[in-house]
């Protein structure tokens, strides 16, 4: 048996809150089955043939069971270990947002459709070929790769630290993500990059069409439009010129990034307290519960905090 370990290979740094109860509910059912696996000995090779993602034995056997149960097998302890660390630090704002009960909508039906993503190719060289390749995929990345994408989506200003050293907003390191992603499925190197894809493609269709999420604050040409304009500022000050731009000359610190409004900046640590005091609402009852007004300015609050982050 051929095993694939879909993990991720970057390093993340970011300030979570505490522990939320989806994530705590997922962390330890991953790492009761991890632990389970590792007394199994000789045995571990059937527990993974049955519960691993084999699209062979989804189609041919109807083991329709298996595009969820791999999303618990982990192939060691470090691939596991990146999974539920990323996992914690950008899923716990997210549940906090959604509540527990969309983030493991959210969660399983984006793992699910990763897995189901990964079955396409094996079905395919059935119809063209007659038989194709499959090996066995086993962990939670697809999923993770959509809870990464959700964060970017949310708070695409947000600033990580890649490998805990190089800051980077969420947005560009996803775009980044997703390139790399994409360029690198085909690769016979031990990881199923096709997961990965298919986990950053059913989250965004998911958060897309789903009716909560359809004003996302995510605008990636408005960026570049913003990021050319920047370079071209710079440019023609260098030279003692002034560029030329269909765009109105935008006044302030952040000139050619962000438009500065007349009105006042709100300040950052009341921003904070009323969104901690929205947050913490949605994790005793649910963001179901919140009126609409609250809602409304929970979006609001949250939009304030990503756009004000130092860059």
């Amino acid at each position: 048996m051929q095993s694939w370990n879909n993990s991720g290979g970057s390093g993340f740094s970011i300030g979570p809150r505490a522990l939320t109860p989806a994530i705590k509910n997922i962390i330890i059912a991953n790492i009761g089955v991890f632990l389970f696996m590792n007394l199994l000995g000789s045995g571990i090779d059937i527990f993974v043939h049955y519960l691993g993602l084999n699209p062979e034995l989804v189609l041919t056997r109807l083991m329709v069971w298996q595009p969820f149960t791999y999303m618990f097998l982990h192939g060691g302890a470090m691939h596991l270990f990146m999974n539920m660390l990323i996992l914690w630090l950008f899923g716990t704002e997210l549940e906090m947002l959604w509540g527990q009960r969309e983030f493991y909508r959210f969660y399983f039906i984006t793992g699910i459709g990763a897995g189901l993503f990964s079955v396409v190719p094996y079905f395919i060289g059935v119809l063209t070929q007659g038989a194709s390749f499959a090996p066995v995929i086993i962990g939670a990345s697809g999923a993770i790769y959509g809870i990464l994408l959700a964060f970017a989506l949310t708070w695409p200003n947000r600033t990580v630290y890649l490998y805990f050293i190089m800051p980077m907003k969420v947005k560009y390191l996803m775009l980044i993500m997703g390139i790399i992603t994409f360029l690198s499925v085909g690769n016979q190197d031990g990881v199923s990059h096709l997961t990965h894809l298919g986990g950053l493609l059913v989250a965004w269709l998911y958060l897309r069409f789903h009716g909560n999420y359809q004003n996302l604050n995510f605008n990636l040409k408005q960026d570049f439009s913003r990021i050319i304009d920047k370079i071209k500022n710079i440019r023609f000050e260098q030279e003692g010129d002034q560029p030329t731009s269909s765009r109105p000359k935008q006044q302030g610190k952040n000139s050619g990034w962000h438009k500065v409004e007349n009105s006042a900046v709100p300040n950052p640590d009341r921003t904070r307290s009323e969104l901690d005091r929205l947050l913490d609402k949605i994790n005793r009852v649910g963001y179901e519960q919140l009126s609409d007004a609250e809602k409304k300015r929970l979006y609001e609050l949250s939009s304030n905090i990503s756009h004000h982050q130092p860059n």
